[in-house]
């Protein structure tokens, strides 16, 4: 037994860092959407106030929750999302779509 966690530290040790890894290992790290989710958030507010439309303060809410977070929102391939504050319905769904890259 002591060998097979000698050899599961070893190994764990080995292992290199993310900015160490090959490029293929880091394409397959998850995205961090903190920046763009805030971006997209006050365009979206922008277009609304442009039309004379009232869902402006949702987007506005959501962007400041979004900033709000203090860890990373993160999204991995199998289409798991961390962190992502808890927001009114159509505009959690947008952002999954965005999230997903389906709309810009």
């Amino acid at each position: 037994k002591s060998e097979s966690r000698a050899r599961s530290t070893q190994a764990k040790r080995e292992r290199p860092l993310v900015s160490e890894a090959p490029v293929e290992w880091r394409a397959m790290a998850p995205r961090v959407w903190n920046h763009d989710l805030a971006r997209a958030c006050e365009a979206r507010m922008n277009i609304c106030i442009a039309s004379g439309s009232q869902s402006q303060f949702q987007w506005m809410k959501a962007k400041e929750a979004i900033e709000a977070v203090r860890g990373d929102i993160r999204a991995f391939q199998n289409g798991r999302v961390v962190n992502l504050p808890r927001l009114p319905n159509i505009v959690s769904h947008i952002i999954q779509q965005i999230i997903a890259e389906r709309i810009p």
